[in-house]
């Protein structure tokens, strides 16, 4: 679907180059749970995107300037949290990618362009997103205050008016982009994501499972890696499979990472 909206996107003019970005190396696997790794992986065989961008938000200048932002963000009582939202942040991580990017299509996973993304035309900007900082703040509770969290979803709402197009990975994603910003329903659309699986790795699984006499159906294993179990949805998971084993369900859970003893005894 997404394939056929980018396509219809283009018609209206002549290609750009389409780069992909998230907050670190697109390309690099280590990157975001890989989801941008698989996206260029797939995409770019069927030409709709031409490379990743290489952020890096990791060096050690950011460290110590997130220290100093967070110290005099609590002094002027804005609370702690929320550096990688700043302005100045992202101009800086965005920096050394301004050049190659005029001119081109840029799709973002990252819910903030810096502005002077946001406000340069010769840039079309496009979103894949898994949700907004809205939904971040309201039902996910990450550690950033409530006045640096307005702030940025000002912004946000800014980049999302700029950008041609808004994928989600989700229905709940897109009623937020529409819903909590206003912005037009024509603009957005719903690509639910694959799995980050090579096929190639998963059909080499089914020979070996064949290969030992392993029938690959039968009861439904799963594996979850969460450390913070609450965030990653293990409780509702958690009651779906108890559903589900009441009505003939069979399926088992693995949770990697978490600290049991912080997991209410019910789950």
């Amino acid at each position: 679907m997404m394939q056929t909206e980018l396509g219809n996107l283009e018609e209206k003019q002549v290609r750009q180059p389409y780069y992909v970005a998230c907050m670190g190396d697109a390309n690099d696997p280590d990157t975001w749970s890989a989801i941008p790794y698989h996206f260029l992986k797939y995409g770019k065989p069927l030409g709709f995107v031409d490379d990743g961008l290489t952020l890096r938000p990791q060096q050690p200048k950011f460290r110590a300037e997130r220290l100093l932002w967070n110290g005099w963000n609590v002094i002027r009582g804005k609370g702690r949290g929320g550096f990688q939202y700043s302005p100045s942040f992202l101009e800086a991580v965005w920096r050394p990618v301004r050049e190659k990017i005029r001119g081109s299509t840029v799709i973002s996973m990252y819910q903030l362009f810096p502005e002077s993304v946001v406000t340069d035309q010769s840039v079309r900007k496009m979103f894949y997103i898994d949700g907004t900082l809205r939904q971040l703040a309201d039902y996910y509770h990450v550690p950033v205050s409530a006045r640096t969290t307005k702030e940025a979803t000002v912004r946000e709402r800014r980049g999302y008016e700029a950008a041609e197009a808004i994928f989600t990975m989700s229905n709940f994603a897109a009623k937020s982009v529409v819903g909590d910003y206003g912005i037009d329903p024509s603009k957005v659309h719903v690509v639910p994501p694959g799995a980050n699986l090579s096929p190639e790795l998963y059909d080499q699984w089914v020979a070996h499972q064949m290969k030992m006499g392993r029938a690959t159906t039968g009861a439904l294993k799963m594996v979850t890696i969460a450390k913070d179990w609450k965030r990653k949805g293990v409780d509702r998971l958690v009651r779906a499979i108890q559903i589900g084993r009441s009505q003939g369900l069979q399926a088992t859970l693995r949770v990697i990472g978490c600290d049991v003893a912080q997991v209410p005894l019910e789950l």
